[in-house]
């Protein structure tokens, strides 16, 4: 009969309304901090790849800024880029600068013939 009794009192204990609030509280705030921590992984993940694709593109620039590095510690190199830079040329040489005109083509513009214009060259 003890035992019935205690059964039963456990369970109105358990199922009480403040008991059964408390632990859905307490649910409540585990789901919370979960779902915090899963926003914050997310974004860590987030920020990581970004952070990868920007160190290649770093390595990409650094090895292209090495390779122009050590052209530039030759003399074809340095005379190479002064010549690219400020159009310059030695004492022997000449430099000819050629300036294309606006129009750009040289085959003639063709014509506009309206639709009497071409019905009278018919007849030409």
């Amino acid at each position: 009969m003890l035992d019935i009794q205690q059964k039963r009192k456990f369970r109105n204990v358990i199922y009480h309304r403040v008991t059964l609030g408390l632990l859905f509280i307490l649910v409540a705030l585990a789901l919370h901090s979960t779902w915090k921590v899963y926003l914050k992984r997310r974004e860590s993940l987030m920020m990581k790849e970004a952070s990868i694709t920007r160190l290649k593109e770093l390595d990409s620039r650094n090895q292209e800024l090495e390779s122009k590095i050590k052209k530039l510690g030759t003399v074809s190199g340095v005379e190479e880029e002064i010549r690219s830079k400020f159009s310059v040329a030695k004492s022997d040489e000449n430099v000819v600068i050629i300036v294309r005109e606006d129009g750009g083509s040289t085959t003639p513009k063709a014509e506009k013939t309206g639709f009497w214009a071409k019905l009278i060259s018919l007849f030409d």
